[in-house]
């Protein structure tokens, strides 16, 4: 599958975050679609994903958005941790879950 697509309306945070990657270029290290021309964001973080424009991901926990910025131009939205370790040189004592959108 090169483009995510949706067969039915999607509901849920999981829907209403994913319905942003609806029509996007699925992005690996060697095949570079998400729209970030500053870096790969598959490569950067070491996964393949339908990025969406100038997002690479983001975490939603308790009502806060948490990120953190490689440049002016190119947003990286993310947690503290994640499967691979500390993400971005995050840091604190509260742990929250990973996902992409």
């Amino acid at each position: 599958m090169n483009k995510l697509g949706s067969r039915t309306s999607p509901s849920g945070y999981a829907g209403y975050y994913l319905s942003y990657n609806k029509g996007k270029q699925f992005s690996t290290y060697d095949r570079d679609n998400d729209a970030c021309g500053n870096f790969n964001c598959a490569e950067k973080h070491r996964s393949g994903w339908w990025h969406y424009d100038n997002y690479c991901s983001t975490c939603y926990s308790s009502s806060y958005y948490y990120y953190f910025q490689y440049s002016s131009s190119c947003k990286s939205y993310c947690t503290y941790e994640n499967l691979n370790g500390v993400y971005n040189g995050g840091n604190g004592e509260m742990i929250y879950s990973y996902y992409n959108y």
